[in-house]
């Protein structure tokens, strides 16, 4: 059992947030402020940062090497949340009493046709159904409402997050799967929170989440099965 669990929250941003995104933030905090995450562990503590810019993988690396050398508090976790996001106020609480190294939520992309779950396996995007629960491992982990322990960081070298083309895959890629690839390099695992995910929105032209992106997404995959 840790003995303190200490959290700093990370938004990057281009400078505007959702309201969704506000609101759920300070519920967030009373939540966090009011209920123990264990029960053994008497001291819980955190932050909440925000960089603005139009360079997203920028501003998480220069958060996260912020808290990392921050010498008044040794930052146990980072939650990273992008400005779009809804969430329940104990979200929080379920992935850290996860005891996972990196675990976050799958959600639907909020733009664009089909809609599809932002979390990866080693074939197709992860899905989130009405019987999905507790946590799964799989391949690319989105950003948007994520944990990352302490020691991850201290593992990976920099840059942690990238964005560029990948000669590999011959796609772009963006920070978060970026990141997805570092991690495993280093032997970590990573995995999604179903329970999470039913409890989190994508901010778009309406609050889009898991039940959005479902049926799209078996649509693609009855497709792709047939050949």
């Amino acid at each position: 059992m840790p003995k303190q669990f200490s959290v700093a929250i990370l938004t990057p941003t281009t400078g505007l947030c959702r309201m969704e995104y506000a609101q759920s933030l300070a519920r967030l905090v009373m939540y966090f402020s009011q209920v123990r995450i264990f029960k053994n562990v008497k001291l819980q503590t955190l932050c909440v940062d925000a960089v603005s810019g139009s360079g997203i993988a920028e501003n998480y690396e220069r958060m996260v090497t912020k808290h990392l050398a921050d010498t008044t508090t040794r930052w146990t976790h980072f939650l990273s949340i992008e400005d779009d996001m809804g969430f329940a106020p104990d979200c929080l609480h379920t992935l850290a009493q996860r005891r996972l190294p990196i675990v976050g939520a799958n959600y639907s992309t909020n733009k664009g046709s089909p809609l599809r779950f932002t979390a990866a396996g080693l074939k197709n995007r992860v899905l989130t159904t009405a019987e999905s629960k507790g946590v799964e491992e799989i391949s690319l982990l989105p950003q948007g409402f994520t944990l990352v322990a302490r020691e991850v960081y201290e593992t990976l070298p920099k840059p942690w997050f990238l964005m560029g083309y990948s000669p590999v895959s011959g796609n772009y890629v963006y920070q978060d799967y970026y990141f997805s690839e570092q991690a495993k390099k280093a032997g970590f695992k990573l995995y999604v929170d179903h329970d999470v995910s039913k409890k989190i929105c994508h901010v778009g032209p309406k609050q889009y989440t898991w039940e959005d992106a479902l049926p799209h997404e078996l649509a693609l995959q009855k497709k792709v099965s047939r050949g």
